[in-house]
């Protein structure tokens, strides 16, 4: 896993990243504390870029293929940082003899038999459980079971939040490409389960999963510094996870991104990967314990609704006035519960959130990028002594990017002494190195 930072003011953005890199085996989790996600996108121009979450991309290194492009651009420049963004999307699709059929079907085949599997998995404990407590089923009765599954994991599916494609032709042409997989695989797993009502709502589903969620494999890339006609610093960030049918799937994080020349914000701090010990730091409050607050919050008002209910309005009563008060006691609850939230919304704002971003909108340059480094130490330090894998830790790398300085490294890991090495360095400018 990863920490990494983007802090931005209308003088210059500082990136922050950790060098952590986690590998799963059989044996365990393995971490190394030598990896690089934080690059000059452009040797020329005020652009930079971080990877987080996939090391890699359709089994290339992304330290690779950003090398690569960024070989490629040269002296090259766009107006805004989306356009470097979408140059640098349209190279990855155009090295198509990197990752040709074969390659794109065996991706994402893993990724759809991985899930498909884990749909059965869960069907079987039901049926498990469900023959546990009748002591029978019959065949139509496993069906009905299986319908209701799938239709149940449809509508969890619908409740939750989409991912932006960059474009919908792309999200669309991805979804057919995928279903001819979909059905063969479907098939196989689910064997004589499937009928052909239950097939196509199968089909459906596994097709959705892919269409509105990355898969687990996806990684988050994020760009910033200054286009040509830009004169304040803007982050743009995305996620990407693969191709299939020689499209690229990804698209933008948009409460991630930011574009100080339009918007109308003066400083943002993002986080990525994980974020949770800087969104405590920011917001006084931890993340999941916001949402068990609002969850036994829910629960309190609840029982105290349902017993309010018994004292006033007896389900033997009349029927239309226990209707009436039932209505009025829930949105008096409903009322209170908003109130609470808003409260503690105002007071995170202007005791936590508001006094951080009064300072960062004044922050020079070298403070900018002390703040960014010092959050990701904050998650690194917290990783340390809790009971888990450190998988944020290592050398930090740190660059500040600025219209008039361009791309500024504060700290950069090197795997090899520098004095030792000087053609590496010689080479930067001639188009033929392997710099960092």
């Amino acid at each position: 896993m990863t920490a990494q930072i983007a802090i931005m003011n209308r003088n210059a953005v500082a990136l922050a990243s950790d060098s952590a890199v986690t590998t799963r085996s059989a044996g365990g989790v393995k971490v190394h504390n030598g990896a690089n996600k934080l690059f000059t996108l452009s040797k020329y121009h005020p652009v930079g870029i971080m990877v987080h979450n996939n090391a890699d991309f359709m089994g290339y290194p992304w330290e690779t293929m950003i090398k690569a492009y960024r070989r490629q651009l040269g002296t090259r420049s766009f107006p805004q940082v989306s356009d470097y963004a979408a140059d640098f999307f349209g190279y990855l699709t155009s090295q198509r003899h990197l990752y040709g059929d074969a390659k794109q079907i065996e991706w994402i085949t893993s990724f759809l038999r991985n899930y498909i599997r884990m749909l059965k998995s869960t069907f079987e404990e039901i049926v498990r459980s469900r023959f546990e407590a009748t002591g029978a089923l019959d065949a139509g009765e496993v069906q009905q079971i299986f319908l209701d599954f799938i239709a149940e994991n449809h509508a969890i599916l619908n409740s939750r939040g989409r991912v932006d494609w960059i474009d919908l032709a792309f999200r669309d042409a991805s979804g057919r490409a995928i279903t001819p997989i979909i059905e063969t695989l479907s098939a196989e797993i689910f064997e004589r389960l499937l009928t052909r009502d239950s097939a196509a709502a199968v089909i459906e589903l596994v097709r959705e999963q892919f269409l509105i969620d990355t898969t687990p494999a996806y990684s988050g890339v994020t760009f910033a510094g200054f286009g040509r006609d830009e004169f304040l610093p803007v982050v743009e960030a995305y996620w990407v996870d693969g191709m299939i049918g020689d499209v690229l799937r990804y698209g933008r994080v948009t409460q991630s991104s930011s574009n100080l020349n339009n918007d109308g914000r003066r400083c943002w701090i993002f986080p990525y990967a994980q974020s949770d010990t800087v969104h405590r730091f920011l917001r006084g409050v931890d993340p999941q314990f916001r949402i068990k607050l609002h969850s036994h919050l829910d629960q309190a008002l609840s029982t105290m609704t349902t017993s309010l209910l018994e004292q006033v309005a007896p389900e033997e009563g009349n029927g239309a006035e226990r209707e009436r008060i039932t209505g009025l006691v829930g949105r008096a609850a409903e009322t209170c519960k908003q109130n609470f939230i808003n409260q503690i919304d105002d007071l995170q704002m202007s005791q936590f959130v508001a006094p951080v971003m009064d300072v960062v909108d004044g922050l020079p340059k070298d403070e900018l990028a002390a703040m960014a480094e010092s959050l990701v130490n904050l998650t690194s330090f917290q990783r340390k002594i809790l009971r888990e894998a450190e998988t944020v830790g290592g050398p930090i790398d740190v660059a500040v990017i600025s219209k008039g300085d361009g791309f500024i490294w504060i700290k950069r890991k090197h795997y090899f002494e520098r004095d030792w090495n000087p053609s590496f360095f010689a080479n930067y400018y001639r188009g033929d190195g392997n710099e960092h």
